[in-house]
């Protein structure tokens, strides 16, 4: 590889570190700490952009049947209250993701949370890149996410993953 092509990459590297970093370090402030949520909680945070956040947490609230019980984060949006104290926090990464930003992200989520999972969506299941990083892969499946995004309950691989999260909630 050019000279030139690893500057590339090493710009971008920087450039979802920095991201990553403001995203996950929030500066100490005035007052009272954010409000724990609510029992039973669930967060689902987006690591990257695009990466199917809005879709899984729809997804979890139609089988929960309890929207107010799932909170979203979007990519690039303080989690906030939404992550503190839930008892599951899902954090959702695109394929294209660098793992050891998702793992770093688990890390330090985990620290606020009583579990965390990582769901890839677009990759393989045999991907080595995510081998002990991720916990549940979904196939990236732009009808699915439609339907979900409709009102109809994930079925398929997604469902899959996502029954298969949600039973950490309950450590099963």
């Amino acid at each position: 590889m050019s000279i030139a092509g690893h500057a590339r990459i090493s710009a971008r590297v920087g450039v979802a570190a920095r991201r990553i970093s403001e995203f996950l370090i929030e500066p100490v402030g005035e007052g009272s700490p954010p409000q724990a949520s609510a029992p039973g909680s669930i967060a689902v945070v987006a690591l990257s952009p695009r990466c199917g956040t809005t879709t899984l947490a729809r997804g979890i609230a139609r089988m929960l049947g309890n929207a107010s019980a799932v909170s979203e984060t979007a990519y690039g949006q303080s989690p906030g209250s939404g992550v503190a104290g839930a008892d599951l926090v899902i954090l959702v990464a695109g394929a294209e993701l660098e793992p050891a930003m998702a793992r770093a992200a688990e890390r330090s989520f985990g620290s606020w949370a009583g579990r965390v999972a990582v769901v890839v969506i677009g990759a393989e299941e045999n991907d080595p890149r995510w081998r002990d990083v991720a916990g549940y892969f979904v196939p990236s499946s732009p009808w699915s996410a439609r339907l979900v995004g409709w009102g109809a309950p994930a079925s398929g691989a997604l469902g899959e993953a996502l029954r298969a999260a949600l039973s950490l909630q309950t450590g099963g």
